[in-house]
């Protein structure tokens, strides 16, 4: 009886040696689970961090390309008027060149008339 008790004993002890083996395991895991999401969770937030400045450096590339575009707008308007004032430009001097010709004429007509 005294071999059954201490084999039972034994595996009792075994039990409690296999549970604590488990336990200090699955602590061990945990611990190092939970080292890792830290980890991982810092290099998200890294991630994050970085992508709210790049979103935010692309609003402001955004802002200026508007910006640029509304500018080049204006001279693409400006260019317009400049086209325009040099066809005028063109048109008064085609017309100081006919004025001058036909001042020319009178002339010639009335010195021809005395």
């Amino acid at each position: 009886m005294m071999q059954i008790e201490i084999t039972l004993l034994i595996a009792i002890i075994g039990g409690f040696v296999g549970l604590a083996g488990w336990l200090s395991g699955r602590d061990r895991k945990i611990s190092n689970d939970s080292e890792w999401k830290g980890a991982v969770k810092q290099q998200l937030d890294n991630i994050q961090d970085g992508v709210v400045g790049t979103q935010a450096a692309i609003a402001e590339i955004k802002g200026d390309v508007n910006a640029h575009s509304d500018r080049i707008a204006r001279l693409e308007e400006v260019a317009e008027r400049v086209d325009v004032i040099q066809e005028h430009g063109e048109r008064i001097t085609a017309v100081e060149e006919s004025a001058k010709q036909a001042h020319h004429r009178i002339t010639d007509h009335i010195n021809n008339n005395k």
